[in-house]
């Protein structure tokens, strides 16, 4: 948070007619804000205008008099600074997503999410100071989502890669024996790949890394992928 910076302003008795603010110390900073809006009470005047913030401005007498003011303006807080609660259980969420067989939450996660941009679009479109938040925590979480979705769009070619390696084994063995093999010895176990031949028919399926209790199971006749969902 920046600390309070000297402004030059400009207030009317019944309404704030202009603001001219010059952040001393550097004097290519001023800006015009127009139409900012305006309360008063016994205490002094309070402006308030969305890309500044609240700009309070105290009076030595009550009440609001024409005339040209020295006040303090503490600048906004820096917007990522008053998201990183948000940041740290996004970067939570991100982990524990990423991780094999934990894909699925997006399914559960993403249509509460989307309720809740539509609902906090509709909010913020009345009430404007609060658009950039909402913009904001939105940016995090759907750079979130992407981030895990990547993440196991590559676990899956990874996987289904090393499936099709096996496939091919399997096949070339055919081709060459007249019969499919037995046994299949496969050197990357990491991707669960399991291969049985029973009553004359070969089995090869794995293990789904998006979700629990899940398999790809290959079918040796037509020649494709399926998927089975426990």
């Amino acid at each position: 948070m920046h600390g309070p910076h000297p402004l030059s302003i400009t207030v009317g008795q019944s309404a704030v007619e202009s603001l001219h603010a010059s952040i001393v110390g550097n004097t290519s900073t001023s800006a015009l804000l127009p139409n900012p809006s305006f309360n008063s009470d016994p205490t002094g005047c309070v402006i308030r205008h969305p890309p500044f913030g609240r700009i309070s401005v105290l009076l030595q007498s009550s009440g609001c008099r024409s005339g040209r003011l020295t006040v303090f303006v503490r600048q906004p807080r820096n917007m990522l600074k008053s998201k990183f609660q948000i940041i740290i259980l996004a970067s939570i969420f991100t982990a524990f997503c990423s991780l094999k067989h934990t894909g699925f939450i997006l399914f559960l996660f993403v249509p509460f999410f989307m309720v809740w941009v539509v609902v906090r679009s509709f909010t913020s479109y009345k009430n404007p100071s609060t658009r950039r938040p909402v913009f904001l925590t939105s940016c995090i979480w759907i750079l979130a989502i992407l981030i895990v979705s990547i993440i196991h769009m590559s676990r899956f070619s990874i996987a289904r890669s090393a499936a099709n390696r096996a496939v091919n084994c399997i096949l070339d063995y055919k081709n060459l024996h007249g019969d499919f093999p037995r046994t299949l010895t496969v050197d990357d176990s990491s991707n669960d790949i399991f291969y049985q031949y029973e009553n004359g028919k070969p089995s090869l399926f794995y293990r789904s890394t998006f979700a629990p209790f899940s398999v790809y199971i290959y079918n040796f006749e037509t020649k494709q992928w399926a998927y089975h969902g426990d």
